[in-house]
């Protein structure tokens, strides 16, 4: 194409073709290239809240993918006292597009833990929390849920059969199944919740997972 041969007014009139299109967005091209950078380079910190020495004040918390560390801002109610509570650069990068981040209390102590998914090898680990640490474990490898970061699956966290442990609930949309993954505070078991196609496709962006 010669772009020379195109006039300015015709981009306006694509734009204006498109204007009620909501599936059609249209950037600058210097900010295209911006979001082309974030999407192949990802932020290198991830922020996490929640009661991570069980004190019952809300601290920070984030993991650094530059070196592997995970740094606590543990809350005396005025200020937030900073410590390294572990490093895990053993896993490689956590923040690339093949894991993900949880956090509820999958041990049922009180504290905050931390917890994330490899879609490499459908591995789950926990780093359960001392109140200055976390303690890594692998808690669970289930191939047979597929990748659960494919985007045809949503994962939830709660705790489903109320024992005081956090537990993960797995959506897929083939055939609109649910799978439990209940811990038992050092693993999980892995039992079927039962299917919802009924409902058609949850993950449509028509239906909307409420949490509270």
């Amino acid at each position: 194409m010669n772009n020379g041969a195109i006039h300015p007014s015709a981009f306006v009139d694509v734009q204006s073709h498109y204007e009620a299109n909501t599936n059609v967005v249209f950037v600058r091209s210097d900010n295209f290239f911006q979001l082309m950078k974030r999407a192949n380079a990802p932020a290198g910190h991830k922020c996490f809240s929640g009661d991570f020495n069980g004190d019952g004040k809300t601290d920070s918390l984030f993991y650094y993918n530059g070196n592997g560390d995970i740094w606590l801002g543990a809350s005396n109610g005025q200020q937030l006292t900073w410590a390294n509570a572990g490093n895990v650069v053993g896993f490689d990068n956590l923040l690339d597009a093949s894991h993900t981040f949880y956090t509820g209390d999958f041990n049922g102590d009180g504290k905050t833990d931390l917890a994330f998914f490899s879609g490499g090898d459908s591995k789950w680990w926990v780093g359960l929390s001392t109140g200055t640490i976390f303690t890594w474990s692998l808690f669970s490898t289930n191939t047979s849920l597929g990748n659960v970061l494919d985007g045809k699956h949503s994962v939830r966290v709660g705790d489903y059969d109320g024992d005081g442990k956090t537990d993960f609930a797995v959506y897929a949309t083939s055939g609109g199944v649910w799978t439990f993954g209940i811990s038992t505070g050092s693993s999980l078991t892995w039992k079927a919740a039962g299917p919802v196609g009924g409902f058609g496709d949850l993950l449509d962006g028509s239906h909307q997972f409420l949490e509270w």
